[in-house]
Order: structure tokens, then C-alpha cells, then sequence
């Protein structure tokens, strides 16, 4: 599973507050984000497409009966850097990472 750890304040992660935390040594407000998933029963995923994979991080926290993260067809950073034309893009095959990454 990929994903980062942060810290919300006012609805909005706050990299400050999570390195205070961490740095105190206080570990109440840290939430896991997941978003990505690479490996699950022993198979790699990263050839799989994005869309796949989350489909698959979906189901898993469907099973364990977790409240799923907020799964976009394409994840904010892919729509700012790899729509040079206007139109979101998949990402490139295999989890490659476009130049702009």
C-alpha cells in the first residue's frame, strides 16, 4: 500500500502540525492516506493500471469495513502536471512517472 501519513487541521493537512507531532512524539491526530496499491497477496501491481489498483484498494477497505478514501479518476498532481493539453491524461504504463514528476 502507498499512501503518507498527515496531520488535518481545519480540514486541511498540515505539514507543520505533523512535524510537531511526530517531533513530541504525539501520535493521536496521525491518519494514514491511502492511495495506491502495490502489492496484495503476494502479486505485484505496478504493472497494473492506476485505475485498477484503486479499484482493488477500494475493495480492501470495502472487506475490512474501513471507511474508503476519496478515489479520483486522476489524482490532483497527474491533472496539474500531465494536462499540458487541457484533458487529464493516464498516467504512463507500468507506474512509470512522466518527466514533470
Amino acid at each position: 500500500m502507498d499512501g503518507e501519513i498527515a496531520v488535518v487541521v481545519n480540514e486541511r493537512t498540515d505539514f507543520s502540525a505533523l512535524h510537531a507531532d511526530l517531533t513530541a512524539g504525539r501520535v493521536a491526530r496521525l491518519l494514514f492516506y491511502a492511495f495506491d496499491l502495490v502489492y496484495l497477496d503476494g502479486y505485484d501491481l505496478r504493472r497494473e493500471p492506476l485505475l485498477e489498483r484503486k479499484r482493488l484498494l477500494r475493495n480492501l477497505f470495502d472487506r475490512a469495513n474501513l471507511k474508503a478514501p476519496a478515489l479520483s479518476r486522476w489524482s490532483g498532481r497527474w491533472r496539474r502536471c500531465c494536462a499540458h493539453s487541457g484533458t487529464p491524461r493516464p498516467p504512463p504504463p507500468g507506474g512509470a512517472r512522466c518527466p514533470c514528476w
